[in-house]
């Protein structure tokens, strides 16, 4: 098990705008009465809102799920901001987004 561990915060906001908005992402490689397990999150906050969605598994079933789960988050996020994208051209014009 040579995997290190992963962890991020990232903040959200520009310099200017609200400063509560970040991202915090960990995953680790644990062991629970001698079995070895993921201990995965992440957390999103905005402002005053904040969600922290577990992908931790222990077992194969649980594990498949948490990937899953992660896929999923990932593509609509990667759908989401390409229409972004694309409305805020449609907005502000191509050269004004940054």
């Amino acid at each position: 098990m040579g995997s290190k561990p992963f962890y991020r915060r990232r903040f959200l906001n520009r310099r200017g705008h609200h400063a509560g908005a970040f991202v915090l992402a960990e995953c680790k490689i644990e062991t629970w009465q001698d079995r070895a397990g993921l201990d995965a999150f992440v957390t999103i906050a905005d402002c005053s809102r904040v969600v922290t969605l577990d992908l931790s598994g222990a077992t194969t079933s649980e594990i498949s799920n948490a990937l899953f789960k992660a896929r999923i988050l990932r593509d609509t996020l990667v759908d989401l901001t390409a229409t972004l994208e694309r409305m805020a051209d449609d907005v502000l014009g191509p050269r004004s987004r940054g």
